[in-house]
């Protein structure tokens, strides 16, 4: 159904002369690939709020083979911070990629390549990290592999997340109607 109400949607903006060139959304390739059909040129791009559940996701099955990830609550919000942040800046594809290839260094006390973002630049002497196990940079060699893998993926695809947008406005529609009439229950007018 989805793929058929954008279909229905990108025409009827085309015919009002306003043809989409861009659309944001989750990544269900069904409708990317029917819009592909009809559309070749339209160039679709990630939905920050799906972009931070799957971070949050990837890092969790990490925190489960690896328990310095797990070892403080506050340390997989932070990476999740960290990559958001980093995606909420980048103006184009090369400011996503140079950010993400700051953060597991930035993780392991490797501020080299950290830029005004990072306070350690501000305050060396006194820098801790907040959100880190008692302020101190991630050590262990495996969870830095398993996090540069991450980082790779989100850089060969940098070209989808450079200016995200959101499909909250479109998911809270869909919630206020649904509360109103949902599909499970029969409303009758009297």
């Amino acid at each position: 159904m989805e793929p058929d109400m954008a279909m229905s949607m990108l025409h009827k903006m085309k015919d009002c002369g306003h043809p989409v060139q861009v659309i944001h959304a989750d990544n269900d390739s069904t409708t990317s690939s029917t819009l592909k059909l009809d559309f070749p040129g339209i160039q679709k791009k990630d939905d920050k709020n799906h972009i931070k559940k799957g971070i949050s996701k990837k890092l969790y099955a990490l925190a489960a083979k690896w328990k310095e990830l797990r070892s403080q609550s506050s340390v997989i919000p932070y990476l999740v911070r960290c990559f958001m942040y980093t995606l909420s800046r980048a103006k184009t594809s090369d400011d996503v990629q140079e950010g993400l290839s700051q953060i597991v260094p930035h993780v392991f006390g490797e501020h080299e390549m950290c830029t005004d973002w990072c306070s350690f630049k501000r305050d060396t002497p006194n820098f801790r990290f907040k959100h880190l196990t008692n302020g101190q940079p991630l050590k262990e060699d495996g969870v830095r592999r398993a996090l540069e893998e991450m980082v790779e993926t989100y850089k060969k695809r940098a070209g989808q997340l450079v200016t995200l947008g959101s499909t909250q406005p479109n998911e809270n529609f869909n919630f206020i109607v649904s509360s109103k009439a949902p599909k499970n229950r029969f409303v009758y007018f009297l």
